[in-house]
């Protein structure tokens, strides 16, 4: 009996205090973040972000990582070097990125991402060579997803944190602490994850293979994009406001809405990864995230590279 409630009280410590020391640094680093270089004004492409009256703060992915690494440590993983190497090599090549006033080019993002992606494929090199070079192409791949979908409040931390949820519930609750400050229903937020924020949550994804399917509507929003810039003739590279949430934000919808609509969306897929029995399921599951994915574009207008609706710069 003794035995049973000194387990129950050890997994209670291991699942809330990540999230509980999420909280505290949350407040903190926004407090020092203007000192830290880590105060975005605003006027990005970010959903909302020209409206923003007052300096967002960048420390999402700095509070994410703090609570992982707390997670860490009371499961006994401190001992481990590589994958605490990777949560600081993720988080300081974010943070060049972050503190960049002008941003990286996308060469030396490229470049500088590949580091992590060596990393976490060499965690895994005594599965063979060929599995390396899958990991490393995924781990890219998963950077690139979550960056470019990271374009409005909570459109990446809502999926991320239910779809792990089911297998990670700590890491479920670091993200929900910090979406808790990273999304507001009606206007722009006060933290926001950047460049490091992004990429972390997308090898904490890769790393839980039940939670993939948050990775499907990025990948389908990334695709469409690819192909409207470049019938737009514009570089597919460079960032711009034809996103789905800039598409949804176009039709009314404040920060709130577009995220709640967005993860309603992966949640068909979320479901099929984390709870799918077998090969039919796993199909309905993306299929149905994908038919939802293709109402929202129907139902929101189509936008140029400011995210102004097409019907509007043409009349």
């Amino acid at each position: 009996m003794i035995q049973t409630a000194t387990s129950w009280g050890l997994d209670l410590v291991q699942l809330s205090l990540p999230a509980i020391t999420t909280a505290i640094a949350v407040p903190v680093l926004t407090r020092f973040a203007r000192r830290l270089g880590l105060a975005d004004s605003g006027g990005g492409i970010g959903l909302h972000r020209a409206e923003a009256r007052t300096p967002r703060a960048l420390v999402g992915g700095i509070a994410i990582g703090i609570g992982v690494g707390v997670h860490a440590g009371t499961q006994g993983f401190i001992g481990q070097p590589w994958p605490l190497l990777l949560l600081l090599l993720v988080l300081a090549i974010g943070l060049i990125d972050d503190r960049s006033q002008a941003g990286l080019s996308a060469g030396t993002k490229l470049a500088l991402q590949s580091l992590p992606a060596l990393v976490f494929a060499g965690l895994v090199y005594s599965e063979g060579m060929l599995f390396c070079a899958v990991v490393f192409v995924a781990s890219m791949a998963a950077q690139n997803l979550a960056n470019t979908f990271d374009n409005a409040d909570g459109a990446l931390l809502g999926p991320a944190a239910l779809a792990l949820l089911p297998t990670h519930p700590a890491w479920a609750l670091v993200l929900g602490v910090v979406l808790a400050s990273n999304l507001r229903w009606k206007s722009s937020s006060t933290v926001i994850l950047g460049d490091s924020g992004s990429h972390l949550v997308a090898l904490i994804l890769l790393s839980a293979p039940s939670a993939w399917g948050a990775f499907l509507i990025p990948a389908l929003d990334l695709g469409r994009v690819v192909l409207v810039r470049q019938a737009q003739g514009r570089a597919w590279w460079v960032g711009d406001r034809v996103h789905l949430a800039h598409r949804l934000a176009a039709h009314g919808h404040g920060p709130g809405p577009v995220a709640l609509l967005m993860t309603c969306a992966a949640l068909p897929a979320i479901a099929a990864t984390s709870f799918g029995y077998g090969p039919t399921h796993f199909a309905a599951g993306l299929g149905a995230s994908g038919l939802l994915f293709i109402a929202l574009l129907r139902a929101s207008p189509a936008v140029d590279g400011r995210g102004v609706p097409l019907r509007d710069t043409q009349s």
